[in-house]
């Protein structure tokens, strides 16, 4: 008696068909009597089928942009420091507010804003990025990572921001110390 597994998803049934359909063409191909005509036809019945199927479980695992909005994922937080010359650790939290949808790619910026004490913001310099994620529906997962911002140059994460060149004199030092302020915007999300 052969025993029956029930699967939740499609895309197990379907990665189980291809190992049954593999051993079917194996069994055909090399064990079986059949003559050699109808050999040729099954085998490349078998072959048409198993290449059909492979498609479709890729389709069906590739992460699509029109499944989630961008309004149910929330960033919970952002921390960046410096790291070394112009390089910045960023760790970025992300949380999956849908109730069942995968989160697998995540597209955003990072914006190093100079703020001044009239509440007046000058961006310096925006990174993009997008990359791949496993968030699962309903849980929150922080991304570690590494970006260059080559207009901010810091020793701390308060920071250093760069003058332009026709403001440095041969007396002024390179950089003058203010505050940064970082910030992040999703751009584009990819589920299933």
């Amino acid at each position: 008696m052969i025993p029956v597994v029930f699967y939740q998803s499609n895309v197990d049934m379907l990665r189980l068909l291809l190992i049954l359909l593999a051993a079917v063409l194996v069994w055909i191909l090399f064990f079986s009597s059949f003559e050699r005509r109808t050999k040729i036809i099954t085998s490349v019945s078998l072959f048409i089928l198993t290449i059909s199927t492979l498609w479709f479980d890729s389709y069906l695992s590739k992460p699509k942009s029109n499944k989630i909005d961008i309004a149910e994922v929330v960033v919970c937080g952002l921390d960046v420091q410096y790291s070394y010359r112009t390089n910045y650790n960023i760790e970025l939290c992300l949380k999956n507010n849908h109730p069942s949808v995968t989160l697998r790619r995540v597209a955003f910026e990072i914006t190093a804003q100079v703020c001044s004490s009239d509440s007046e913001c000058t961006s310096l310099q925006t990174n993009s990025k997008s990359r791949s994620v496993e968030v699962p529906a309903g849980s929150e997962v922080t991304l570690a990572d590494s970006m260059s911002f080559e207009q901010v140059a810091a020793k701390t994460n308060a920071g250093l921001v760069k003058k332009s060149s026709e403001d440095i004199t041969e007396d002024s030092s390179e950089t003058e110390a203010v505050e940064i302020v970082w910030g992040v915007k999703l751009s584009e999300l990819k589920a299933i």
